[in-house]
């Protein structure tokens, strides 16, 4: 029998020992040659008493004594093989008990058989070792159910749950059928610079990079070269697509990675109606041909991509989901006021075109769910489309299904004085501090300037498509590998990070404390009654407790100390700058010691308020506190935005209200960088706040 109850390292030297020893009676572990007459999936099919020589990694193994069987899996498939003490070489059959473990990779030849469980077997008469594994393979039911464990060790996963595996198949095949369908269609693939000095095509973030040979900032593409395409109509070309991978520099969640794939082809002498007549041939014959259905299970919806799929314009679909008649409104301060007449969420200082935008991502999008085109969004979130009849929208369409927008669709912009003047409007907003806005291309208008022919254009977000397919609920699913950040300890290069003063005395605990979490939530209900500022001193709490946590450090003294932060808060706000002077006094009374106290006031320096103005902040714990308990006005205010409050908030989101100064302005964000010098990066520690209230 295989060695049980044993660590991995103990095993992994156990299987080094046995290396070793093969070695050393002259067996190759490691061949380069194979003999493989049928694969495991050509073997299940194959005729009984059938002679075949098969290959793949063995996943298990059962000695019987005399008998010992075993399942070998390839790319195909999996397949039971048996040895019989009498019907192979005893030396042999001892050598496969011995030297043979689970995730070894062999080649075995014999013949077929079936057994009398009607399990088609084959009956090995010789094996070889091809590579000899040195870890073990984890349990298939307890091992590998940990997340982050399955993303970091993809290749195990791929081995141990065989519906991951099948949903890299099903994307493989998207990419095929696609391709199909489109040169069929008469495009042609084409190849565009994913270096660009120009960040043009979409609104996003961008990688930035320099280019040493001509000593010139660069931005790595954030969609599939929409701007050399059109230049390629321009140069007489009618049909083109290109495939590839696209980079925006936001946030990671279930529905964004910082590098993904995208589609985008444009097609000359074609007008949106045309777009819309390829989207229902293509989608169906992609769909079909990858999963062999047009019916598509998802989270508990049935997805039917079968054709016709209905139409609604955007001004419609907002009207019909919030009431509001954005033709009514000009201006975002009208706007933004029948938002919040009818409970919506409105972004201070935005401009009209955001608060669309948000309007219809939190009034529509998500009650979208069977495949829908949406027409004629708004000029302002588009502006590389033409304008509508109606000047105030654009002629375009997006397919939405199950809330997401899988396809962009336009009529292409040609006019070179429109497109110059929306490159204008997209400079001024950048100059106003507006971070997701499109580069000036003055070259691409001057290109326009030579006449380009009235086009149509799309782009579909494959990672997308191929989660929605799958019924996957995050794109990491169908994503061979995704990202991740390094592990502790890992030689990777890793941002450096200030290494903030330890505490010179011992670190703190719950020993310290001289009452229970219970009766210190008495202690603030003493001094304290309006609602927000509960609220803030148990999201300070959960935020504080979540960093011990990640930190090491003691979960409860850590949490009190969030909790009682701000004591005496609810006696001192009328006159701010006495905030923390009743503190000292309300804590010593109830049992806290000097270290306590001390903890608590280092929030407040920096700060106008008991004389701190001039104290500075040097260690872990004080470096916590403080960002600790001012990120829960970013995350408050952020989620107060959305429908579903912080239930539905992400990183993404957040980390642009970070960086949009005029949002949550009282919000100091210096304070919340202070996470990095407890070794934490602001996009891990902006995760662990919003996990954390939530």
């Amino acid at each position: 029998m295989e060695e049980k109850n044993i660590n991995i390292n103990d095993e992994r030297d156990v299987r080094l020992n046995k290396l070793q020893t093969l070695i050393k009676e002259g067996i190759n572990p490691y061949p380069a040659r194979v003999h493989r007459t049928h694969t495991l999936k050509e073997a299940l099919e194959e005729k009984e008493g059938q002679e075949m020589t098969v290959t793949g990694r063995l996943m298990t193994k059962r000695d019987m004594g005399k008998l010992t069987f075993a399942h070998l899996q390839d790319g195909t498939g999996r397949m039971q093989i048996a040895l019989k003490k009498d019907e192979i070489d005893e030396a042999a059959y001892k050598h496969f008990l011995k030297k043979i473990d689970s995730g070894d990779i062999i080649e075995v030849t014999g013949e077929k058989f079936i057994t009398h469980k009607k399990e088609p077997s084959v009956l090995v008469r010789s094996f070889t070792l091809l590579s000899k594994a040195l870890l073990p393979l984890p349990d298939k039911f307890h091992g590998l159910n940990d997340e982050e464990t399955r993303y970091r060790k993809r290749y195990l996963d791929f081995l141990i749950n065989e519906g991951q595996k099948e949903k890299i198949i099903v994307r493989s095949r998207i990419l095929k059928y696609m391709r199909d369908y489109l040169d069929n269609a008469g495009f042609i693939e084409v190849e565009t610079p994913s270096l660009e000095v120009v960040a043009s095509g979409a609104l996003a973030q961008t990688f930035d990079t320099h280019l040493n040979a001509f000593d010139l900032p660069v931005h790595m593409r954030i969609c599939m070269g929409e701007l050399w395409q059109k230049r390629l109509l321009i140069g007489g070309f009618e049909k083109t697509y290109e495939i590839g991978r696209a980079y925006r520099n936001e946030g990671v969640d279930h529905s964004h990675n910082p590098e993904f794939t995208m589609m985008e082809f444009y097609w000359a002498y074609a007008d949106i109606n045309d777009n819309i007549k390829l989207h229902e041939e293509m989608m169906p014959f992609i769909v079909e041909k990858s999963v062999g259905t047009l019916k598509i299970e998802n989270d508990g919806d049935i997805i039917n991509f079968t054709t016709p799929y209905p139409r609604i314009t955007f001004h419609d679909a907002v009207l019909e989901h919030s009431g509001i008649d954005i033709n009514n409104y000009d201006d975002a301060t009208s706007l933004g006021k029948a938002m919040k007449e009818k409970g919506y969420d409105v972004e201070k200082g935005a401009e009209r075109g955001k608060l669309l935008d948000n309007l219809y991502k939190q009034s529509t999008r998500l009650h979208i769910i069977q495949p829908t085109f949406v027409l004629n969004y708004p000029v302002e979130l588009k502006p590389l489309a033409k304008k509508a009849e109606d000047p105030r929208y654009t002629e375009m369409f997006q397919l939405v299904i199950k809330g997401f927008e899988l396809s962009n669709s336009y009529t292409e912009l040609n006019d070179p004085i429109d497109q110059r003047e929306r490159f204008e409007e997209q400079a001024r907003l950048a100059e106003a501090g507006e971070e997701e806005v499109m580069g000036y291309d003055h070259d691409y208008v001057e290109a326009l300037e030579y006449g380009m022919p009235p086009a149509t254009g799309t782009g579909i977000g494959i990672d997308r498509l191929a989660a929605l397919i799958t019924n996957s609920h995050t794109l990491r699913e169908v994503t061979a590998f995704p990202l991740m950040k390094p592990e502790q300890g890992s030689t990777s290069q890793k941002k450096k990070t200030t290494t903030p003063k330890k505490e010179d005395s011992a670190p703190r605990t719950v020993n310290e404390l001289p009452m229970s979490r219970d009766e210190a939530w008495e202690l603030v209900l003493k001094h304290n009654s309006a609602t927000p500022d509960l609220q803030h001193y148990r999201e300070s709490e959960v935020i504080l407790r979540a960093l011990a946590k990640r930190l090491g450090r003691d979960v409860e003294y850590w949490g009190m100390l969030g909790m009682l932060h701000d004591i005496d808060w609810g006696l001192t706000k009328e006159e701010p700058k006495t905030h923390l002077t009743k503190m000292p006094a309300i804590l010593r009374e109830a049992g806290f010691n000097d270290q306590f106290i001390e903890d608590v006031l280092s929030h407040g320096y920096g700060c106008e308020c008991a004389d701190l103005d001039n104290m500075t902040r040097d260690c872990e714990i004080q470096y916590a506190l403080a960002c600790g308990e001012t990120v829960t006005g970013l995350v408050y205010a952020a989620a107060r935005m959305r429908p579903e409050k912080i239930a539905s908030l992400e990183l993404r989101s957040l980390k642009k209200k970070f960086k949009n100064k005029k949002f949550a302005e009282k919000v100091n964000r210096d304070v919340i960088r202070e996470c990095e010098k407890l070794g934490i990066e602001l996009d891990e520690f902006l995760q662990l706040a919003i996990d954390a209230m939530k």
